[in-house]
């Protein structure tokens, strides 16, 4: 595989081999530091969309890591109406990759000129504004919060994984995503979403947890202005990682 985010079709076997491989090192730092960059990320493509769109049936749906081809990727699985993953014959795979142009981000609809995110993760034309003080148990994301977490992961993600796995033996370190469907804008004429990690501290359990951001942009390559909770833009999260927030969070099938 090479650097370029791309996805592909993965048998279900070939998937929960991937899921076991991640979760086999995640108590081993120097296997993670193998496989883990902190500036790589993951794209839904129009297939992607397309495919999860007629079959999940909840308002969530869940991303697994992975280990596949010697490569770090997201499983993607549906939901049933209960919560839990849909047994199907494949599924589909994200493989990580580096950003390959500038973004544009648009916090609400009234924006003239947006923030460019670079390909290096500088975020131009951003003035840094104060805000309350916001947990990771808060879905709300602006800008500000993303060129937060963001820069977070890219300074102290393998900082976080060291301490993980050396003090918690890797127990505390994300196995799945719980994923809001409405994050893909399958609602829109979106033809890529665009998913980074980041970092955020957490009031509840008094670390830093990771969670996901995801970037809309449609056929154009203009930048979506979406409904994103109480906010209109392009950017939103509402991920949570299991482990720590595990309430109901489904298994891969066995």
């Amino acid at each position: 595989m090479s650097d370029l985010l791309d996805s592909m079709q993965l048998a279900i076997n070939d998937c929960r081999t991937a899921i076991d491989n991640w979760n086999s090192i995640k108590s081993h730092y120097d296997e993670i530091e193998k496989y883990f960059d902190p500036r790589k990320i993951y794209c839904f493509k129009k297939e992607d969309l397309d495919w999860i769109k007629p079959l999940n049936e909840n308002d969530y749906f869940l991303l697994f890591p992975g280990i596949y081809d010697e490569k770090m990727v997201f499983i993607v699985a549906p939901t049933d109406s209960t919560g839990n993953v849909k047994r199907l014959d494949s599924y589909r795979c994200l493989t990580s990759g580096y950003l390959d142009k500038d973004l544009q981000l648009y916090e609400n609809s009234s924006v003239l000129k947006p923030v460019t995110l670079t390909k290096d993760f500088q975020f131009i034309n951003f003035a840094s504004q104060e805000k309350d003080l916001l947990s990771a148990d808060d879905p709300t994301l602006t800008i500000a919060d993303f060129s937060e977490g963001l820069n977070l992961w890219v300074e102290q993600s393998m900082d976080w994984f060291s301490e993980e796995c050396n003090n918690h033996n890797g127990e505390r370190i994300f196995k799945v995503f719980n994923v809001p469907l409405a994050d893909l804008k399958l609602d829109t004429d979106a033809e890529k979403v665009y998913t980074f990690f980041g970092l955020k501290e957490s009031l509840l359990y008094n670390m830093l947890v990771p969670e996901l951001y995801f970037v809309a942009e449609n056929s154009q390559g203009t930048m979506l202005t979406l409904n994103s909770g109480e906010k209109t833009g392009n950017t939103s999260d509402l991920s949570k990682p299991c482990p720590p927030f595990c309430n109901k969070v489904a298994e891969f099938p066995a």
